[in-house]
Parts: C-alpha cells; sequence; structure tokens
C-alpha cells in the first residue's frame, strides 16, 4: 500500500506557490503520518494501492532537489518549473507558521538544519544559509555564466577587466587555477608575467546566497624586450675642502633602472661612464680625481627585489 499527495496543478500554473510536507524522518509515509500544506493550507492526502510492497529507504548522505530518476526507464528527469528556496527544520511546522514564514529570511533558529535561496546568478553553489552550512552544487544545461573577460597585456603586464553586476558582492579572478584577485573591482592589474605566455584566466562573482558559474579566456603576453628605462643625471657628494691632499667624500647616485623581459636572454653589459666633474662654477682638472664606484644589482620581480649579489669596485677617471 503507498499513497500519494497533490491537488491539481492547473490553478498553481504559473504562480509561485509554497510547498511544505511533514514527514516522521525513518518510518514509512502514510495519510496518517504525513502532512501536505500549499501555500500553509494542509491538503487531502489518499492511498492506494501499488504494484509493490512499501519499503523504508534509507537517505543517501547527498540530498537532491528538483529531479527525479523514471523506474520505468531508469533515467534522470529535471522538474519543470522554477524553484525559489529551500528549507528543511528538524521540528514540525504549523499551518499558522508556514503561511507566517513564506517569505521570512530569518535563518537563526537551531531547528533550521537546511536553508537554500536560490537566485539567478547562483547557478554554480548555493549556500546554506542555516546553522549547517551545508553548500549545495547547481547543475543544469541551460545555466551559463553572466560574466565577459577582456584585456590589454603587454610583455610583461596586463589590464584584466571583466563586466560588473550589480548583485555581486566580491569577485574572484583566477589565473591558471590559482586566485589573484578576490575584491569588489570589477578590473585588475597584472605585474610580473613573462613574456610570450599565455595564461588562462577565470572569474566569478559571489553574493550572500551563493557562486555564479565562472567564465574563462586564455590571453598571451607580447614580446620582451631589452630597455634602460632611467639613468642618473648628477652625482652628489658632501662638501669637501680640497687643499692639496688626498680627501674622500662619498657621495649618492640615482639607480639605473634596466627592463630585461626577453624571455630568452643570455644577459647584458652595464658600461657606466662621468664626464668632467664641477666644483660650484669651477671645473676640476683632468685626471685629478678618481671615483671608487661601490654598486650593487637587484633583480626586481614580483613583491620583493632578489639581490644577485654582484658588487664592483673599480676607479673612473674623471674626464
Amino acid at each position: 500500500m503507498t499513497f500519494t499527495i497533490g491537488i491539481p496543478s492547473t490553478a498553481l500554473l504559473d504562480k509561485w506557490v509554497s510547498i511544505s510536507i511533514v514527514l516522521t524522518n525513518g518510518v514509512q509515509p502514510t495519510p496518517e503520518n504525513t502532512k501536505f500544506y500549499v501555500n500553509g493550507v494542509e491538503q487531502e492526502t489518499q492511498a492506494f494501492l501499488g504494484k509493490k510492497e512499501p519499503k523504508v529507504f534509507n537517505t543517501s548522505p547527498t540530498l537532491k532537489v528538483g529531479n527525479g530518476k523514471s523506474t520505468s526507464t531508469n533515467t534522470y528527469y529535471a522538474f519543470q518549473g522554477e524553484i525559489k528556496n529551500l528549507k528543511i527544520w528538524n521540528t514540525e511546522r504549523t499551518s499558522s507558521q508556514i503561511i507566517n514564514n513564506i517569505d521570512d529570511s530569518t535563518t537563526e533558529s537551531e531547528s533550521l538544519v537546511g536553508y537554500w535561496e536560490l537566485r539567478e546568478h547562483t547557478n554554480h553553489k548555493v549556500y546554506d544559509l542555516s546553522i549547517l552550512n551545508n553548500n549545495g552544487i547547481v547543475s543544469g544545461s541551460d545555466f551559463s555564466s553572466p560574466f565577459s573577460l577582456n584585456a590589454a597585456m603587454t610583455d610583461i603586464d596586463g589590464d584584466i577587466s571583466w563586466n560588473k553586476q550589480n548583485w555581486a558582492s566580491k569577485y574572484v579572478l583566477k589565473r591558471d587555477n590559482a586566485t589573484v584577485y578576490e575584491g569588489e573591482e570589477h578590473d585588475f592589474k597584472e605585474q610580473y608575467l613573462e613574456s610570450e605566455t599565455e595564461y588562462a584566466y577565470s572569474v566569478y562573482g559571489l553574493s550572500k546566497f551563493g557562486e555564479s558559474l565562472s567564465t574563462s579566456k586564455t590571453f598571451s603576453t607580447g614580446l620582451g624586450d631589452l630597455e634602460l628605462l632611467s639613468v642618473p643625471t648628477s652625482i652628489s657628494f658632501n662638501d669637501t675642502i680640497l687643499d692639496g691632499t688626498n680627501k674622500v667624500s662619498k657621495g649618492n647616485i640615482e639607480p639605473i633602472y634596466i627592463k630585461d623581459s626577453r624571455k630568452i636572454s643570455e644577459g647584458w653589459r652595464l658600461m657606466i661612464s662621468s664626464s668632467p666633474l664641477t666644483s660650484n662654477d669651477k671645473q676640476i682638472p683632468m685626471n685629478s680625481l678618481l671615483l671608487k664606484s661601490n654598486l650593487k644589482i637587484y633583480k626586481e620581480k614580483g613583491s620583493s627585489n632578489e639581490s644577485i649579489n654582484q658588487q664592483f669596485s673599480n676607479y673612473i677617471d674623471n674626464g
């Protein structure tokens, strides 16, 4: 003996309907121990004679909503409609409680053990807003990501952008499956990439209810280059009185920036020379001054400076 529950669906077509079912855990459902509500109004349930004896099944740890399995064809079929939210309580709800809480989004209840708010954008993951945090995965062939990815790439940098979504509280951008950005902005500045290299990017949005499907796209950096970006125009020394004896004065020179973004590099040579030095408005005689340089070269990549540990101590003749 099995039973059926429900009412004619013609009056409910194209309308949002609250469906509530009260079942006794671990007990075969019958019209006597089962209650069925439509918009908070209890419905009549009837028993009918089935072909098989009723059984009590152990439920799977995975809860599936919105699809079923045909016993005749052994195939799955999808619910022909939309589902807005799903709540599971571990206590019986009365008709008045159901009516008063149809649109209630309160989650602070120990008896509420499952609460999923389904939105158009939560087409990948939907968060469980109850205290148990059993998040769900959404599947369906009709779902698509709302994002489009764009990029303007140089040899080592890139400006990555995507379209803004009003529902999103933040976005997650990944490069080669590693998160490089998570925040509220809908663009990101890439730095210190490798030239002539393909990078796979993906982006998706998050809200309090869940996550959207991601959009993926591959971008390539341009050809690398060797370039002298900036050189110092002067050297400043501490004031020194020249009286015919040997004097030592320490000075400072601004950094020299060299960009080498070539994918295959065999190194480079830096040659430094100085023009005649002056003291105030007087030129120092040729071949009368030796400059001892103490230089360090740093390789800058990423967020830190990596010293190559090459130091030079040689003399530069004035002139």
